[in-house]
């Protein structure tokens, strides 16, 4: 029972050994689309628009765009951040495919916090890129 228990941790500490925050998805996921997001900092950048992230495992994207932000004191600002995580768009009418990790969260004192963010992956899919609509599903993610 003691070798069960141990392969059970062994399995488990790359998500935990990763450090940083983590954020796990409340459903399934598409094989192209992480399961984990573990992010270590978040940070402004002197691109407009532009805040640029680094994470310990490669999942999380580098670079976010800022699509929203809105005013929530003199002091703190809200801000919406998106990247593509994969995307294989058919332009010839076929399949498509595409995902997109949404970042909600706080630049407080010009400073990000990793831990207090609100993630989902926005996913859009398509057997006709050219004449059906894609279906849309939004997958959630939890802090670890």
């Amino acid at each position: 029972m003691k070798l069960k228990s141990a392969i059970a941790l062994m399995f488990a500490m790359p998500v935990i050994a990763f450090g940083g925050t983590c954020y796990q998805a409340t459903s399934a996921v598409p094989a192209s689309v992480p399961g984990v997001f573990c992010v270590d900092s978040i940070e402004q950048t002197y691109t407009p628009y532009i805040l640029s992230a680094k994470g310990p495992n490669n999942s999380f994207p580098t670079e976010l765009k800022i699509i929203h932000t809105s005013r929530h004191n003199e002091e703190r600002l809200n801000f919406t951040a998106v990247a593509v995580v994969a995307e294989e768009w058919n332009s010839g009418c076929g399949d498509g495919f595409s995902a997109v990790l949404n970042v909600k969260g706080e630049i407080a004192y010009g400073d990000i916090a990793t831990n207090d963010l609100n993630l989902f992956v926005e996913i859009k899919t398509t057997n006709d890129t050219c004449h059906s609509k894609p279906d849309v599903e939004t997958i959630s993610y939890k802090k670890l």
